[in-house]
């Protein structure tokens, strides 16, 4: 059974928290925060380590922002991933909810090619649609021809998907 991170955690916070939790950088820094935390504990009666571990804390928590912003802000720009997006849409041909399938398929993909921490990139279709249609918008000059074909075609393909999608939604409608 196919499942994506909306399917099977209770919340958008509780997927992101799995997510932080599976990111060696926090990691690190919590540890760092629970041994400081140990210090201060211990040598409570020592002002001086008191006071830098709780200067060293507050630097954690500030560079925290920093280090998360930047492993989970950053899209991946994997050409092979691309590439292999770009397929899956040629092939899958998505509308409405069968983004779900593409979602979960590109999940496995970079999780298996250790482009992710989780097999939960993507937390829903729709994440993945709009992750799509922005990177197939922006081609950076310098992607390769084949790719670049292949997006041309994927576009043109997930286009037609989709007024197939709307017509067969709304039959009398009389669209396109």
């Amino acid at each position: 059974m196919q499942s994506l991170p909306e399917d099977t955690f209770s919340s958008y916070w509780s997927y992101l928290l799995y997510e932080l939790a599976h990111y060696k950088p926090t990691l690190i820094l919590f540890l760092i925060v629970v041994s400081l935390l140990s210090l201060i504990v211990l040598y409570r009666n020592n002002e001086v380590c008191v006071g830098v571990s709780v200067v060293l804390i507050l630097l954690c928590f500030c560079s925290s922002g920093v280090i998360i912003g930047e492993g989970f802000e950053k899209p991946i720009t994997h050409e092979d991933f691309e590439t292999n997006l770009s397929v899956e849409v040629i092939v899958r041909k998505p509308a409405g909810k069968e983004w779900g399938t593409v979602a979960y398929n590109m999940n496995q993909y970079l999780f298996n090619e250790r482009l992710w921490n989780t097999p939960y990139y993507f937390y829903s279709g729709r994440e993945c649609r709009d992750f799509f249609r922005t990177i197939t918008k922006n081609v950076p000059k310098n992607t390769g021809p084949i790719l670049k074909e292949y997006m041309s075609k994927a576009v043109q393909i997930e286009k037609e998907a989709q007024r197939e999608y709307w017509r067969k939604q709304y039959p009398k409608a009389d669209l396109l």
